[in-house]
């Protein structure tokens, strides 16, 4: 099967009868419609219509010109698009506004018009057609084929050769058909193909019979459509499917091979090699379909694969959820032998040819396929995950929960074969293995959560962090057969490669996000025939070749993207047989072209003001201070894996660094005057990009902002000041001192009573604490100088300087305070507030802040702090509130505890500080503040970090669904963070 992706209303496109498709000379497709022309830039459709300046919104051809001309054929006439601008090309033309079939240019660049009233040519050099000389009055042509010196086209049930050396005879080439003719190409191998709705013909060179090939296909929907593909190939749709034809090779794409609609109308191959059908839909192919998907729908049991192997005869075994079964012919079936219901989920191949099987129910099976000989163990008695022979023959056999078992090699033949369950040298439990692999000589390597287990010359010994790995806990071992040891981590993102060599472990290379391997789990590594690595993730496969990682996921053809199974087969010719929980896949590798290039990165847009722009953009282009907040939309232009293109932007002139966008549009607000350039660029992993797309503007200066205006106020200051000195000093001299009485004398009483006035605005007069006017009136300063600290520390390469940079803003608050208020009324409750503001403020240093934020609320800003160390801060508060009894008057006292939150500024280190406002970080210590309360009380829950800016408002709003999402590190005084009962935004 093949994979291919639907496109309809939610990608923009308006209408799915699909009657033209073209790509321009810059990648970008373009697809005609019943109810308008569409673009797609690898994001979304946008359409031209009528009031774009199309003669009609039904669009029937579509041609890439010379330059920068797009031919477009509607219902009503000729269009021609050049940057821009739209233009009818009607009477003032010579064309009549009729119906367009199809558009071709000849050897001299001329475009011929094919019209259901006849066939016009262009005149050299200008916009001007003529109807083609003999060509008979009102006489419908319907379609256009240049070939060397002579234009075919057809017209009713003929097929006309039309002379180009200087003559234009038109001459009848004679064929069988009966029906009106609808199309004429002809392919790479010299091959003339002439179709109808009902009918295909074929003839081998300019001379000679047409052979009838219509019983190869089915009819075609409206009328007969032929397509060459850039590789000269040929596309036919029909109703029952596409047909495509290579050499000598045809191939029917219908439901059964993946195409979602046997429908079909039009079709069309794309430069990267995307296959685009137009029927009831518009739907893609990908790219050189290396993949072949095998699912349910070409036979397998329960549709997943849990094991494949390869036997001495040729033969591929895959063990399934329902039995074991082979393919043949592209369709597999369970092995008869084999159980319905029993589930195959290892399997590993004897030197006798024998199958060992393990399973569900947990069994473990031997069987011989040409004896038909089964001998089943009642051991192990729990689910097999691994099984593999040692170099001496010694069957090793991993358990999810009882360890291993080994079955040594037998000592004669027509022995019994013995499993015994095995302990490590120096361990009486048993081992969770979660990986094993052989590698030269007689080593054995198995992989688990203590470290990695080596067997080499009959002795045993365990490998781990001294040895040089990241973590003890070993997801998964390969050795290749360059005696390199490939070693993925449950704790650890990445992989590690590493040199074996007289007994030890030397570290090569570590792969992680930051060398282009963005897996967070990794499942297994694999070597296949053509040297290439390839690793099983849980986001699809990476293949690591000419030093880059390339990525194959679903949307590049797999069929899925957990590949948590293990399942990999490499077969001698390069190509992989790769399992995952949507089915088996299949990589042929003879159709990989090879990593692709990054693609190009486009500017689609500029809008300022009321005025939008769009590409090709002016050499100039000037923006008033008025319209200086400047939005930019743009694309990387991939039809293959849309998904996967990731976008840097940068203005030059305001910021040099790349940064990365995914939403392909950016505002830029309120740009102070100078000139600029908008630069975007496109790649598939962060290590490679294509070539830079650029606009470049300039935000003009206010008349207020110019040069001379500067220069006049800087000559009427200082005439100013001059005429203010001499008259000042005149005054000065006759009441200096008396004035400078006054002025003292003010002067002390102006600064008093702004200091009473200040202090009563931003301090609360019960405790005496700073309240929340204080945070506003002062907090943008600390905001400012964190975020120059994060700024600095992202330029400089000392990366150990990423410490006591942060504002953390933790939320106190007094359990069952109300209770206070309602038994011993409110002069006790102010009492326990003012020896709460005593204790918080021994809590903090000097230069931290003790805010009252409402009734028995607190907020503590501590300023120049490491987030790490927030909880210390978090338990001496809670230790100070709770330690000593609360004095309520009249020789009373009461103990109380207090329930606390916190989250860090910024919240995520891994981008800008300001994404994310103080505000916001306030929100989420006291949505964590509400956490500690509902989960409990006398306690405290606080945030260390966050994954992205996007994320924090779903996080205020639904913080249990977001914390399930991942990428929230949860810090908490209570026992099980998953416990934690969180409240939703009201």
């Amino acid at each position: 099967m093949l994979s291919f992706k639907s496109y309809d209303s939610a990608q923009g496109l308006g209408n799915l009868s699909i009657w033209a498709m073209e790509q321009d000379a810059d990648g970008f497709l373009w697809v005609g419609t019943v109810d308008g022309l569409f673009r797609y830039d690898g994001s979304r459709f946008n359409m031209l219509g009528v009031a774009d300046g199309l003669p009609a919104a039904r669009i029937k051809a579509l041609l890439q010109g010379e330059r920068s001309q797009f031919w477009i054929g509607t219902i009503q006439g000729l269009a021609l698009k050049e940057g821009n601008r739209i233009r009818e090309l009607h009477a003032d033309a010579g064309l009549p506004a009729n119906e367009i079939f199809a558009l071709a240019i000849d050897r001299e660049g001329r475009l011929w018009v094919a019209m259901d009233v006849g066939l016009f040519r262009q005149r050299p050099g200008s916009l001007f057609f003529d109807p083609l000389p003999g060509w008979p009055a009102k006489a419908m042509a319907r379609a256009l084929w240049m070939d060397g010196d002579a234009m075919y086209t057809v017209s009713q049930i003929k097929l006309l050769r039309i002379d180009l050396n200087g003559t234009a005879a038109i001459r009848e080439v004679p064929g069988p058909w009966r029906e009106r003719l609808d199309a004429v190409v002809r392919d790479r191998q010299g091959r003339m193909w002439v179709r109808s709705r009902g009918g295909l013909w074929m003839r081998q060179g300019n001379r000679g019979d047409f052979t009838d090939l219509s019983r190869y296909l089915g009819v075609a929907t409206y009328d007969g459509h032929l397509r060459l593909t850039p590789r000269g190939g040929l596309l036919i749709p029909t109703t029952d499917g596409l047909v495509r034809v290579t050499d000598d090779t045809w191939e029917y794409l219908s439901t059964a091979f993946g195409l979602p609609t046997p429908w079909t109308n039009r079709a069309m191959e794309d430069r990267e090699g995307c296959l685009w059908v137009g029927g009831l839909g518009l739907f893609r192919g990908l790219a050189h379909e290396a993949w072949r998907r095998h699912t349910q729908l070409n036979g397998i049991p329960g549709g997943v694969v849990w094991t494949i192997l390869k036997d001495q005869k040729g033969r591929i075994w895959a063990g399934t959820t329902n039995g074991l079964c082979l393919p043949k012919n592209g369709i597999w079936a369970r092995v008869p032998q084999t159980k319905q219901n029993q589930a195959i989920l290892r399997l590993a191949l004897a030197k006798d040819g024998a199958l060992w099987m393990g399973g569900a129910p947990p069994r473990l099976r031997r069987w011989l396929p040409e004896s038909n000989e089964w001998l089943e163990f009642s051991r192990p008695g729990s689910t097999i995950s691994g099984l593999i022979f040692g170099a001496d023959g010694t069957l090793w056999i991993n358990t999810h929960r009882e360890g291993v078992y080994c079955i040594p090699p037998l000592a004669s033949p027509g022995g019994t074969y013995k499993i015994e369950p095995f302990f490590f040298p120096g361990s009486e439990q048993n081992e969770m293995i979660q990986s094993m692999s052989r590698g030269g000589g007689d080593r054995l390597w198995m992989a688990g959560p203590r470290g990695l287990f080596l067997q080499e010359k009959g002795r045993w010994r365990l490998l781990g962090t001294d040895d040089g790995l990241l973590s003890a806990s070993v997801l998964s071992v390969f050795e290749d057969d360059e005696n390199c040891v490939w070693l993925s981590y449950e704790d650890r993102q990445g992989l590690g490669r590493f040199a074996y060599r007289a007994g030890r472990l030397e570290p090569l290379v570590h792969f992680d996000p930051a060398r282009g391997l963005e897996a967070r789990k990794i499942y297994f590594v694999r070597k296949d025939a053509l040297a290439r690595i390839w690793v099983g993730t849980s986001q699809g496969v990476y293949v690591l070749f000419d030093d880059r990682w390339h990525h194959f996921g679903a949307s590049e053809g797999m069929p899925g993207d957990d590949c948590e199974g293990g399942v990999f087969l490499a077969e001698p010719n390069g190509d992989v047989w790769i399992g995952t929980l949507g089915g088996l896949g299949h990589f042929d590798s003879a159709r990989f072209s090879g990593r692709p290039r990054p693609p190009p990165a486009f500017i689609l847009s500029m809008q300022y003001g009321q005025t939008k722009l769009e590409r090709p953009f002016p050499e100039k282009v000037d923006v008033t201070h008025r319209n200086a907040s400047v939005e930019f939309q743009f694309t990387g232009l991939n039809y293959n894996n849309e998904n996967r293109v990731l976008l840097q932007i940068r203005l030059v002139g305001l910021d040099d660094e790349w940064r990365f966008n995914d939403i392909r549009q950016i505002r830029f607000a309120k740009l102070p005057p100078r000139q600029y350039s908008f630069q975007v660029r496109a790649g598939y992993d962060k290590t490679s990009w294509g070539p830079v797309a650029t606009a470049s503007f300039r935000v003009l200066p206010a008349w207020w902002q110019t040069w001379w205006f500067y220069a006049a106020v800087a000559l009427a200051l200082l005439g100013g000041v001059l005429l203010f000195f001499r008259w000042r000093y005149r005054i000065l001299h006759r009441r200096n001192f008396e004035l400078e009485k006054i002025v003292q004398a003010r002067t002390k009483a102006l600064a008093a009573a702004n200091e009473s006035l200040q202090k009563l605005t931003v301090t609360d007069t019960l405790t005496g604490l700073r309240n929340r006017r204080f945070i506003d009136l002062t907090i943008e300063e600390e905001l400012a100088k964190v975020n120059r600290d994060y700024h600095a520390l992202k330029k400089s390469a000392d990366k150990d300087k990423q410490v006591n940079l942060d504002l953390i803003f933790m939320m106190v608050d007094l359990d069952h305070f109300k209770e206070v208020n309602d038994r011993f009324g409110h002069a006790a409750g102010d009492l326990v507030l003012k020896q709460i503001r005593d204790r918080l403020l021994q809590a903090v240093r000097d230069m931290d802040t003790v805010v009252r934020w409402g009734g028995e609320e607190f907020l503590l800003v501590a300023r120049k702090c490491d987030r790490g160390q927030a909880q210390n801060l978090a338990d001496r508060v809670k230790e100070l509130v709770s330690r000593e009894p609360f004095a309520i008057g009249n020789g009373q006292t009461l103990l109380r505890t207090c329930s606390l939150g916190f989250a860090p500024y910024p919240i995520a280190r891994g981008y800008p500080p300001e994404a994310v406002s103080w505000t916001q970080v306030v929100e989420m210590a006291d949505r964590c503040l509400y956490a500690a309360k509902e989960s409990g009380r006398n306690g405290w829950v606080g945030l260390r970090e966050g994954p992205s800016p996007e994320r924090v408002s779903a996080f205020i709003s639904q913080p249990e669904v977001e914390i399930k999402a991942g990428g929230w590190e949860i810090l908490t005084s209570f026992p099980d963070v998953s416990a934690l009962v969180w409240q939703q935004k009201t």
